[in-house]
Formats: C-alpha cells, structure tokens, sequence
C-alpha cells in the first residue's frame, strides 16, 4: 500500500516484533516497570500472562533491549515445542557462545553453567526470557526446573520472566508456581488508550490532522475489543480502503466494512467478536 495519500511515508500502525510499534499504554508500562523491578532486585521468577495479541511478545522484545542497554546478559528463548537441545543452544547462543547441532547435553549443560558462573564473578545480571510457554514441551519446563533450581543458589543473578496465554499457569508445576516472586497480566486498552494510540501513532508517522472521526475510533475499539494487535490491523486496513474510496476521513462505516472482510478470513477460534474486554 502506498501510505503516501494520508501523507506518511510508512504504516503508522505497525504489529509483529518490530519495538518502533510498541505503544507504551498504562498497562504496558506497569509490566515493564515490573519487570525492571523482578531483575533490579534480584528476584528469580516472575509471570507475564495475557490472552493472545495483547502484546507480550513484543514486551519482551522491549524489555530486552531495555537490558541489554543496562549492562545484562539476555537469552531469549522460544518455548513453543523447543526440545532440550533448542533450549540450551538458544541460551547459549544469545550469551555469546555457539554449540554444534551434534553437541550433546552432557557437554551443552556445563557451557551453559559456565555462563552463568562467569557472570557471576563479573556481578553481571543474568535474564531469561522464555515466550509461549503454554505451548512448551515437558522436556523444556525440565530444563528450566533445572536452570531455575542452578540459579536460584544465593549470589547468583538470574532471572527469569515466563511469558504465556492464560493456560500456561495450569501448566506449570506447583512447586515453580511456589517460587513465582513476581505475576504481570496484560489486558485489552480501555477506549482512552485505543483513541491515544490511532492519534500518537499517526503524529509519529507525520500526520497531524485528524484521520478517523471520532465514531470511527469508538467503533473501532469495539469491534477490536481493545486488542492492541486487533487495533492495529484493523487501523491499518481501514487506511488502505479510505484510500481505495478517495476519503478524506475514516468514518465508522469503512471500520465495520473491514472488519466484516477480516472476519471472513479470519478462523472462527480468532473471530476478535467472541473476545471480550479482558482476559
């Protein structure tokens, strides 16, 4: 799509892992500062839960950057389906060290404790961040049991933040539960937050005058039902059909008329209408 007819140069409304498009919304910004508190003060476990496209992935991805800029060591790791040998490579590589794919775990483990131990003579923090837990293997929650158990050891600066749909907690064994120091739920904006992001997002982008009329936002808001990832496709498509039909506003009309074609393509599991306003 050419963004050049609302006078920008890109998409103002960006979804995935890209940080540019992170919209720090009071609920975002509580779990950041959360976050930076589980690491600052040196607690081992904290929980990250929302319901899908509230933006978690890309939360971590921010916080990521956030400390490595501080002086920490970060490993991100993909739980989803990951076996034992993925998890301890992805440690190991987001650490500055590379294995063989034919390394075996007797070897990978004291790499992976040896990282640990060099950061800790050097008083460096330690995070671990594990995203889509609801969909790890058993073998992947052995490895973190075993990491959290290693690291857990006074002195030791390790942290680690697990990020999941609201079934991950159910999934977890109770005694890592017992040790959670620190739970985070992310929830659907509120209508004051959707209406901030559409506006800040399109400033940001080189747009100063006014894109969506107000019963465009509120609808808007509805039918995404506060989503922030719903928000954002369902902003940017109304862009591209505004454009199409040569509008100088996007009113609620052309909002509810994509929506309706996103629903269609959209499976009935994701349908953002059977979302209610929180988790």
């Amino acid at each position: 799509m050419d963004y050049s007819y609302w006078g920008v140069k890109e998409s103002p409304f960006r979804f995935g892992l890209d940080p540019k498009g992170f919209f720090l919304s009071g609920v975002h910004e509580e779990a950041l500062a959360r976050l930076e508190f589980l690491v600052q003060h040196q607690r081992h476990l904290g929980l990250l839960v929302g319901a899908a496209g509230l933006g978690k992935s890309l939360l971590l991805e921010v916080f990521s950057h956030k400390m490595r800029r501080a002086g920490c060591r970060v490993a991100q790791i993909c739980a989803a389906g990951a076996s034992r040998h993925e998890w301890l490579w992805d440690i190991l590589g987001s650490l500055g060290r590379s294995a063989k794919p034919e390394t075996s775990l007797s070897l990978l483990w004291p790499e992976v404790f040896d990282r640990f131990r060099e950061a800790y003579f050097m008083r460096t923090p330690v995070v671990l961040l594990c995203d889509q837990m609801e969909s790890a293997a058993e073998e992947g929650r052995q490895v973190l049991a075993r990491l959290l158990g290693y690291g857990s050891r006074p002195g030791w600066l390790l942290s680690v933040v697990l990020s999941g749909r609201p079934e991950m907690v159910g999934q977890l064994d109770s005694g890592l539960l017992e040790r959670v120091d620190l739970r985070m739920e992310l929830e659907p904006w509120d209508f004051s937050e959707t209406e901030r992001y559409l506006i800040e997002s399109l400033a940001r982008a080189g747009r100063t005058e006014p894109v969506f009329t107000p019963e465009a936002m509120s609808r808007l808001h509805e039918l995404s039902g506060g989503i922030p990832r719903r928000v954002a496709q369902l902003a940017d498509w109304s862009l591209l059909a505004g454009a199409v039909q040569g509008v100088t506003r996007i009113d609620a009309e052309i909002v509810e008329a994509v929506d309706h074609e996103l629903s269609r393509a959209r499976p009935k599991t994701e349908n953002v209408h059977a979302l209610s306003p929180s988790p």
